[in-house]
């Protein structure tokens, strides 16, 4: 799975709500929305299914079963028409968006290691997804510090204006001293 959360913009115009366990999601007209990638392929199919294998065509019938467009010729009308791109814009092809795969989108782990444009193309992802990460890391990292500096701050008053409880010296080497139980 190339990223945990995309993109749902709901092109029509009208409110397309959806179930997804227990979760119930409402994508508004023209509103882009983050949702997990597990809802993007329950509303339109996994973008990386393949036509080979015969899961395009599978996805394709689930899709048409859930809406209620199976052995209709207007289905594309029926179901829904949401673009889906992830956290750089860029769009997943899924099985609504390309009934027949002819995107040719490779999945995760399918590049062609003989092709240079490829190799290159999937390095620059990888290199802007690392980057993003370290952001958020840096980030994460920056607001923790701050936040532990103004705690510190919050606390220093308190602790200081508490008087440091004092114990009457108990050790039996002291001169003059005897111990509580003796």
């Amino acid at each position: 799975m190339p990223d945990e959360y995309v993109n749902a913009t709901n092109l029509s115009t009208e409110p397309f709500t959806y179930r997804h366990v227990t979760s119930k999601v409402t994508l508004n007209p023209g509103v882009t929305t983050v949702i997990p990638y597990a809802h993007m392929v329950l509303i339109a199919g996994n973008p990386y299914a393949k036509v080979e294998r015969g899961e395009r065509s599978e996805e394709l019938v689930r899709i048409k079963l859930r809406y209620n467009a199976l052995g209709t010729e207007n289905w594309k009308d029926i179901c829904p028409n949401i673009s889906f791109t992830d956290s750089e814009g860029l769009p997943f092809m899924t099985v609504l968006a390309d009934p027949d795969g002819d995107s040719g989108v490779m999945g995760p782990g399918e590049i062609d290691l003989s092709d240079s444009a490829q190799l290159h193309a999937a390095i620059e992802k990888t290199k802007s997804q690392v980057n993003q990460l370290q952001k958020r890391l840096n980030d994460a990292e920056m607001g923790d510090i701050a936040d532990a500096r103004s705690d510190a701050k919050d606390d220093i008053p308190t602790v200081a204006k508490k008087p440091t409880p004092s114990a009457p010296d108990m050790r039996p080497d002291t001169p003059g001293k005897v111990p509580a139980n003796g």
